[in-house]
Formats: structure tokens, C-alpha cells, sequence
């Protein structure tokens, strides 16, 4: 009996090893599964920590896509902005051309003109003034200094006119005696030099004004006035100088 209990227990313990070996073999290759697993998921971490990533490549390229698609947007805007100020600069002229024949007209209905020649030609010569002060709306430093320089001429204007005006209003005795007002030629002599050099100064900026041929017309037209005004003071003043009186033509 007891041998027979022996036999069986050997015949248990045989069958039971190899279940147990195939156990352990399943474990094992599960263990092996799940480190294969981490060690990839490991690699896949450490590659995007370096910047290796699989998508690098493509995020490169579209990072250079948008930088081109920017650039492009930056030379549109550029030539957008360059057109704008075209537009602008054309408006302005337009306006500027609008505000001289405004003051023209306006000079057409000045009251009193028409029976006193000197006021006549003052609110001529007034009226090209404003029209070049007008012009200092346009774009660019052309146009600030072709008003600064009218009314530089506004301001000597005003001093020959005062200096015209004693000429005029001169007692008809002292003129008779002494002759003309020498004083008062010699202040519109004196602005005459300072003006003429004006005038060369805005025919100047007029041959580099970037303006349309009917504004540049109209502006060099109200230069003339100016030209012409400062021709009719010198020969006021320099027959003034020439009226010597009486007395002066006896012991001039």
C-alpha cells in the first residue's frame, strides 16, 4: 500500500512541474512585453525632450511657410501705404487748387477796388499772398516752406505799403522845396532786395515741387504777381530818390 502511495505521489509531482514552468514562462514574456513597451514610450519622451519628434520637420516647414506668407503681407501693406499717400498727396493738390480759386474770386468782388487803382493792386498782389500760404497744404517740406516764405512776404509787404503811403500823402510844399520823401524810398528799396531774393527761392522750390502741371501753373502765376509788384515799387521808389524839389535842384 504504501508503495502504491508513492508511485502516485511521484506521478502528482511530475505533472505538476511542467504546468508550473509554463506559468512561469507566460510571466516572464509578459514582463519582457511591458518593458519592451516602456522602453519605447521612454525613447519616444526623450526624443521629443531633444526636439527630434517625427513632426519636427514638418513644423519647420511651416514655420518657414508663415514666415514667407508674413513677408509677403509686409510688401503688401508697404505698397498699400505707398498708395494711400499717392492718394493723399493728390487730394491735398486737388483741395489747394479748390482754396486759390476761392481767394480768387472772392479778390474778383473786393468793393472799392474798382475806382482806386492802388487798392486795386494791393488786393492783387494780397490775393497772390494767400494763395501761396494756401499752398502750404501740400505734402512734404515744399509746401511749409512756401508758406513760411509768404508770409515773410506778407510781413515786408506791409512795410512798403506804409512807406508807399507816406509817398503818397507827402505835403505838396515840401515837395515843391524838397522834393520827394527819401526816407520812405529808401525802406521799399530796402525790402525790394530782400523780396526779389524771396521770389528766387520759391521759383526754386517750385522746379522740385512734385506737383500737377495746372497747380504748378497757378502757383508760379501768383510768383509773378509778386515779381511785377516789387518792379512797380522800384520805380516808385527810384523816382522818388529822382525828385530833388527846388532847393534840392539848386544845391543838389
Amino acid at each position: 500500500m504504501k508503495k502504491v502511495l508513492a508511485i502516485l505521489l511521484i506521478i502528482a509531482l511530475l505533472f505538476a512541474f511542467p504546468v508550473s514552468a509554463a506559468k512561469n514562462n507566460d510571466d516572464t514574456g509578459s514582463g519582457g512585453n511591458t518593458g519592451v513597451q516602456a522602453s519605447a514610450a521612454y525613447n519616444k519622451t526623450a526624443a521629443a525632450g531633444n526636439g527630434n519628434s517625427p513632426g519636427t520637420a514638418t513644423s519647420t516647414g511651416s514655420q518657414g511657410g508663415l514666415a514667407t506668407a508674413q513677408e509677403n503681407m509686409n510688401q503688401s501693406t508697404g505698397q498699400g501705404i505707398g498708395v494711400s499717400e499717392n492718394l493723399t498727396a493728390l487730394r491735398n493738390q486737388e483741395e489747394i487748387k479748390a482754396q486759390i480759386r476761392l481767394i480768387e474770386n472772392e479778390s474778383a468782388n473786393f468793393s472799392g477796388s474798382e475806382t482806386n487803382n492802388m487798392l486795386k493792386n494791393r488786393n492783387t498782389v494780397r490775393t497772390a499772398v494767400q494763395a501761396l500760404i494756401a499752398a502750404g497744404n501740400l505734402s512734404g517740406v515744399t509746401g511749409e516752406q512756401i508758406s513760411a516764405i509768404a508770409q515773410e512776404f506778407n510781413n515786408s509787404l506791409t512795410l512798403q505799403y506804409s512807406a508807399e503811403e507816406r509817398i503818397q500823402d507827402r505835403n505838396a510844399v515840401s515837395r515843391f522845396f524838397f522834393g520827394g520823401d527819401s526816407d520812405a524810398a529808401g525802406e521799399i528799396r530796402d525790402q525790394i532786395e530782400a523780396n526779389r531774393e524771396r521770389i528766387e527761392n520759391l521759383n526754386t522750390l517750385m522746379n522740385d515741387c512734385n506737383c500737377d502741371d495746372e497747380l504748378r501753373t497757378m502757383i508760379q502765376a501768383q510768383i509773378q504777381v509778386l515779381e511785377e509788384e516789387q518792379n512797380r515799387l522800384q520805380e516808385l521808389s527810384q523816382a522818388e530818390l529822382n525828385d530833388k524839389g527846388l532847393l534840392g535842384g539848386l544845391f543838389g
